[in-house]
């Protein structure tokens, strides 16, 4: 009776064989999980977290892996956190550690299962391991007298430590990057500099910085020197424990999907994604309306794929993964964001065929990498660059312009819209930073009412010639005690009037301040109330109150000067300046007009239009195109648009696929189809033949450089040059590379773990 109640209710205890068997099992079970990741062939998990955002880690890293997860086996613990200590300490090795250690354990479970005591298996495996190590003692090179033998081993340690990582196919570019910066720490630099044959290095990692930013590809990431601002089982009863212990191995509140079901719900969530934008893809694309649920049931109505995406909410994570590159398309050049999506479905789709039929997914991602190298050589072949030729390059721009907002709302008036995207761009003179460019959106009128005015335009009413402006976040009511549930007590109304008389001196001295800056408008960002309007007025000084934010940092930007919020030193604020503050009147609301700014090239697009919804998608169509021309002043290589790029991708890739032996040229062959699935898609988004277009391309593309492309207002196949349809090599360049690395991320994937986030402990 004692012996029951020697633990508390909430306690358990397994003894014994149950005991050992428990921790078999719980410890084989992570050696399992995190097998198939191994080596340069290994394969990805998704790691889902069920909290707030669901967040999506794609990885094969073991430790990375590991520590996401929550785990009550004691012994699968274990287990964990020798992985932790191997990543702490040296980095790699973190998946090998832990099969090591599950295979110990899966030979002890048979030792032991003949009787064998542990302390002899244990004697046993301590013996074998100083032999091993002995055995890998006689073997080892230390070249670290000689430096460039040393310099050597370490370049070809880091390309097969990163063999198995998502770097493999830039390996030798990354690992050049690592080496580089690990020997610039303390003490290796300086000692390959002088010559010296001896080399002590520092093994502290702080001093290399690593940032991500999401946009172009993994070969474009760089090293550079400074600091920028901006991780068989038993017999007989013990099978049967392995069988519930399993199953107890995550807690509750994690599922796991493994090996063909885990890869099918990749395939479908991302293919299912790329269905759903599929349709608003080309000149005679459709729109979809979103409509929030919250207060308000706010409704947008767009075909632009990465608004349409962002606004989802998702659960399955390969189809956040494909959100995501839409996301960063958007960001980095403004379009393709839905043949990004396509693309990278239709490259799924095709892999999943090839799976079917038992080709590796990783001899497919081979296929899939060389037949995107194929593919941007070919686009390379054939881009134009009219940089050096003022007329032809703004023509080009026009083209580009044009062709974007042919998929938009704005396709209508495209050649009027693309004057004044054009206009606005060459006004920045090389500059990506669009905020100089402001878009003001006032219903009324029709989209052919807008324009291109030369300066800022604010929705404030007043009038100031050659202004020095004073820019300021600051409170201008009067100032009040402001700590929530403070009480003054007074015995008489003449001390309300001290306190209100106070109260004015203390505004009367701030304002005070502010003129002593020898400005003659001030631009607050918060309300100004009436007593110190009256101070601004009697003091001859305009003032402009209740600017909304993004309003008030531009004006800053273009004007040169600074927001303030403090105004005891006058000498250290920078003041704005421009020629003209006026009144203006568009349609029936009145603005003010900043013109002869100090950034000449600061201007506003002044969009008008039927209603709010028309607006916000002319904004979105426009803000694109601003992007595109921005890009493309960096980068002005052209090629002709209307599914003639995919076309030469494709025809590059068959040849491609035709010269490669063995199963990778099914790869190819599928990438091919998958490149297909964009000019496919424009046709049938217009409902034109498809498949009889895509045919006659086929024919046409195997004439000596042929223009031919998709022109959906006749329905035919036409040349594209003569036609003006072309698009910026960024973009294709940024959809062929973005969708072929979702891709293969997906592939890579064997295993969709999903866990709740941890919960904290109850400490009392």
């Amino acid at each position: 009776m004692a012996v029951e109640r020697l633990f508390k209710d909430e306690a358990t205890e397994e003894k014994g064989e149950r005991a050992r068997m428990a921790s078999f099992v719980g410890a084989m079970a992570i050696a399992d999980l995190v097998k198939t990741t191994l080596g340069p062939k290994g394969m990805d998990k998704i790691l889902q977290s069920t909290g707030r955002g669901h967040s999506v880690t794609v990885t094969n890293d073991g430790a990375t892996i590991l520590k996401s997860l929550h785990i009550d086996n004691p012994a699968a613990k274990v287990l964990i956190d020798i992985s932790k200590v191997q990543d702490d300490e040296v980095g790699d090795g973190t998946t090998s550690v832990v099969v090591l250690a599950g295979e110990l354990l899966r030979e002890a479970e048979k030792l032991v299962a003949t009787k064998i005591h542990p302390m002899t298996i244990i004697s046993g495996y301590r013996m074998a391991a100083d032999c091993a190590r002995s055995a890998l003692l006689e073997r080892v090179k230390d070249n670290k007298e000689d430096a460039e033998k040393f310099r050597s081993d370490l370049m070809k340690i880091a390309m097969t430590t990163l063999s198995s990582k998502i770097l493999s196919q830039d390996k030798e570019h990354f690992a050049n990057l690592a080496v580089d910066a690990v020997m610039r720490l303390k003490g290796l630099v300086n000692h390959f500099r002088n010559g010296t044959k001896s080399i002590k290095g520092s093994t502290n990692l702080e001093s290399i910085q690593i940032i991500k930013k999401a946009g172009g590809s993994l070969k474009d990431s760089f090293l550079d020197e400074g600091f920028i601002l901006d991780k068989k089982i038993g017999l007989g009863q013990p099978k049967r424990i392995e069988n519930a212990l399993v199953e107890r191995l995550f807690k509750d509140e994690a599922t796991e999907e493994k090996g063909e079901r885990a890869r099918m719900a990749s395939f479908v969530g991302a293919m299912a994604i790329a269905d759903l934008v599929k349709t608003t893809l080309g000149p005679k694309g459709m729109d979809k309306i979103l409509q929030s649920t919250g207060r308000g049931h706010s409704v947008t109505v767009t075909n632009d794929g990465a608004t349409i995406l962002k606004s989802l909410h998702i659960d399955n994570p390969a189809a956040k993964v494909l959100i995501d590159i839409s996301k960063v398309q958007d960001d980095e050049v403004g379009d393709g964001t839905t043949s990004v999506v396509v693309l990278a479905g239709e490259l799924l789709r095709e892999a999943e065929k090839l799976v079917a039929t038992k080709i590796h997914p990783m001899t497919i991602i081979s296929g899939y990498r060389m037949a995107a190298d194929c593919a941007r050589s070919a686009l390379l072949e054939r881009v134009k660059d009219n940089k050096e030729d003022a007329e032809k390059f703004r023509s080009d721009l026009m083209k580009i312009a044009m062709t974007t907002l042919s998929s938009k709302i704005l396709s209508q008036d495209k050649e009027h819209f693309a004057n004044l995207a054009v206009d606005a761009v060459m006004r920045l003179k090389g500059s990506t930073n669009l905020e100089s460019i402001q878009i003001i959106k006032k219903a009324g009128g029709s989209l052919k009412d807008s324009f291109l005015d030369e300066g800022l335009v604010s929705d404030n009413q007043k009038g100031l010639k050659m202004p020095n402006i004073l820019i300021a976040n600051t409170a201008m009511d009067t100032d009040k005690v402001k700590i929530y549930g403070a009480r003054v007590r007074v015995d008489s109304m003449a001390k309300v009037a001290q306190i209100e008389g106070a109260e004015k001196d203390k505004m009367r001295e701030k304002v005070q301040k502010i003129i002593g800056h020898g400005i003659n408008c001030f631009v607050n960002r918060q309300l100004i109330y009436n007593f110190p309007e009256e101070l601004f007025a009697d003091a001859g000084i305009l003032a402009i109150e209740h600017a909304d934010f993004d309003g008030i940092e531009r004006l800053a930007l273009v004007t040169g000067g600074e927001i303030a919020s403090t105004f005891d030193n006058p000498e250290s604020v920078k003041l704005g300046h421009c020629k003209l503050i006026e009144e203006i009147m568009i349609g029936e609301d009145k603005l003010i007009h900043f013109s002869g700014v100090e950034m000449g090239q600061a201007c506003t697009i002044v969009l008008r239009g039927a209603s709010f919804h028309v607006l916000d998608e002319a904004e979105r169509s426009l803000h694109d195109a601003l992007c595109v021309l921005s890009q493309t002043i960096n980068d002005s290589r052209v090629l002709l648009g209307g599914g003639w790029p995919e076309m030469i991708m494709a025809k590059a890739v068959d040849e491609l696929a035709r010269k490669t032996p063995g199963k990778k040229s099914h790869a190819i062959d599928a990438f091919s189809r998958a490149l297909l699935a964009i000019p496919t898609t424009i046709a049938d988004n217009a409902g034109l033949d498809s498949a009889e277009l895509i045919a006659q391309l086929r024919a046409e593309h195997h004439k000596e450089n042929s223009n031919a492309g998709i022109d959906v207002i006749t329905g035919s196949v036409g040349d594209m040059s003569e036609l003006g349809i072309s698009e910026a090599f960024k973009v294709k360049q940024a959809v062929l590379l973005s969708a072929t690395e979702a891709a293969e991320m997906i592939l890579r994937v064997d295993e969709i773990i999903t866990c709740a986030p941890r919960k904290r402990e109850d400490r009392m």
